[in-house]
């Protein structure tokens, strides 16, 4: 298949889209940033490869239902979603900041 469908996650998959991943890393100093267009223009796929670059926490949440009714989540649930990718992110750094600090203080140990 020469073209899929789902969202892409590596830039090489995307055509033309450095301007808008630019623009994403500027609006990033700002506390909200709303990313609009008609539907499969590839919004999706621009936030998850820009999160990707910049090994940023993310949650990709579609709050449509199978209706299309926007009100499918409450904002619990959005919410939870988040905290949870959030969560997951740092439990991963975490745990290789403490495979670094194993690592060197084993080091350390041999050397003496």
């Amino acid at each position: 298949m020469l073209f899929s469908d789902r969202p892409k996650e590596r830039r090489e998959e995307l055509f033309d889209r450095d301007d808008e991943i630019s623009e994403l890393k500027r609006a990033s100093n700002h506390p909200t940033t709303l990313v609009t267009g008609p539907r499969r223009m590839g919004k999706t796929s621009l936030l998850m490869v820009y999160s990707n670059e910049e090994n940023m926490p993310s949650a990709l949440v579609d709050v449509r239902s199978p209706t299309n009714s926007y009100r499918a989540l409450s904002l619990f649930h959005i919410f939870l979603y988040s905290y949870t990718a959030i969560k997951n992110w740092l439990l991963r750094e975490l745990k290789n900041c403490f495979v670094v600090l194993r690592e060197s203080v084993l080091q350390v140990l041999t050397y003496h």
